[in-house]
């Protein structure tokens, strides 16, 4: 059995951005394939697979046990990170959820754990809510990266602890990281982002109500950043 036929290109992608780690706990393990890529390819040392949920607690050490890794890679059930220890980990991995569900889970226990100095992080959703909440509560977005699925796009964050200032708006809807790195999915996200709000002006053009007025008025601002980033990635 080989676990690259488990790594679709988002879980790779969420394994790859683990760098200089001894030890990793993965929330939301699911079936801990993350935690077994990066034990078989001696990217961490041991792991902690740990989910709210017994179920996915069992998938997660039946597939343990198959790659003979029980001895490395341990099981916890844990709301969040309330069951992991300080001095536990240095690197935590957040992958598959909203991003204000991910937002929750850090704020319970950030001040808690300081060893980890490492997060990586792939919200499923509201990722703008998720840099905001990094930029605002001592984290700092060090890199990012995009991986496509089933013609879905993913965004997956490495932060660690620290300050930052987030220049613009609209890095909160497209990671400053993203036009750095010149990330060769990025057009394709920001043609996306264009057709997204492109739509949502047009269904609000006749608004009478002041909030939506608002809404709309703040849709045109972002639609508009949008199109001049679409500009800056034609440069490349």
């Amino acid at each position: 059995m080989n676990i690259n036929s488990f790594m679709t290109p988002r879980l790779l992608t969420v394994a790859q951005m683990v760098k200089d780690s001894s030890s990793v706990a993965d929330i939301g393990t699911d079936h801990a394939y993350v935690p077994v890529y990066l034990v078989l390819n001696n990217m961490t040392n041991k792991a902690l697979a740990m989910d709210i949920n017994k179920g996915p607690l069992q998938r997660a050490e039946e597939n343990i046990l198959k790659f003979s890794l029980t001895d490395k890679i341990k099981t916890r059930l844990s709301n969040g990170l309330s069951e992991l220890l300080n001095n536990e980990v240095d690197t935590v991995i957040i992958a598959g959820m909203g991003g204000v569900l991910i937002n929750s889970i850090l704020d319970a226990d950030k001040d808690r754990l300081s060893s980890v100095k490492n997060y990586i992080l792939q919200p499923m959703t509201a990722i703008e809510e998720t840099r905001k909440y990094l930029a605002e509560n001592g984290f700092e977005i060090v890199d990012e990266k995009l991986a496509k699925e089933d013609n879905k796009i993913y965004t997956i964050i490495s932060a660690v602890p620290g300050t930052m200032k987030i220049e613009s708006e609209i890095y909160y809807h497209i990671g400053e990281c993203l036009l750095r790195n010149r990330d060769e999915i990025l057009p394709e996200l920001i043609e996306g982002k264009i057709y997204e709000y492109e739509k949502a002006v047009s269904s609000m053009k006749n608004a009478t109500n002041n909030e939506t007025k608002k809404k709309s008025d703040y849709f045109e601002y972002l639609l508009c950043e949008f199109k001049k980033l679409k500009e800056e990635c034609a440069k490349w």
